[in-house]
């Protein structure tokens, strides 16, 4: 994550491991077909509950940092990239 986003979300209150699935969903997002991690994936990846990931999602959500349709496959993006 680049230094002025990492202040953008920051400024939101956003924590350490939101940060982590905001770096996570990028990175996978990136890496592959290009399609964004399933909640299970992601949860994997920064090692972590299903439940705990969906709750940090819907902090996200709610401060525009991630788009995301709960119970949806594959429905993350990160706001602005």
């Amino acid at each position: 994550m680049k230094q002025q986003e990492i202040s953008t979300t920051r400024s939101y209150g956003t924590t350490p491991k939101q940060l982590e699935i905001v770096e996570a969903i990028r990175r996978l997002t990136s890496a592959g077909d290009g399609l964004p991690p399933t909640v299970r994936e992601l949860s994997m990846e920064v090692g972590t509950n299903i439940g705990d990931v969906q709750q940090k999602l819907e902090r996200l959500k709610r401060d525009g940092v991630v788009i995301w349709r709960s119970g949806r496959a594959r429905t993350l993006r990160v706001v602005g990239g």
